[in-house]
């Protein structure tokens, strides 16, 4: 380590410079690259869902519909696929699916589905010759 020496009339004294972290000098832990770009990319699909809550025009309604599809897949292949980002960064999809207001897909609905709609048989006429 570099010393530096003081003048003065003490020879004894030798000051050392301080060697100061990153996690000393900032109040919150740095992230790697590729969490900070995962939470961006978290933060984006809530800001994007909740922002088009009362989405009126197409458009905002495909994007609600497509962030609330990420949200409730449970599709590992992509990286960035939700259960993946949640992984990476030490997440509970379920957590942050219950605080968007998501029910699970596993959980049992409260509803009955609907029966399918009836459509009167094709009547089929024949003409029959005689």
């Amino acid at each position: 380590m570099d010393t530096v020496s003081t003048v003065g009339a003490d020879e004894d004294l030798v000051v050392e410079p301080e060697t100061l972290l990153p996690s000393q000098f900032f109040s919150r832990p740095m992230r790697p690259p590729e969490a900070s770009l995962l939470l961006a990319v978290l933060e984006e699909a809530v800001t994007t869902y909740r922002d088009t809550a009362r989405a009126r025009s197409p458009r905002r309604r495909r994007l609600r519909a497509e962030a609330r599809a990420w949200f409730a897949s449970d599709e590992t292949r992509s990286p960035f696929s939700f259960v993946n980002v949640c992984d990476a960064l030490d997440l509970s999809p379920s957590s942050i699916r219950s605080a968007l207001g998501l029910r699970s897909e596993r959980r049992p609905s409260r509803h009955r589905p609907r029966a399918p709609k009836r459509h009167p048989p094709a009547i089929s006429l024949r003409l029959c010759a005689s």
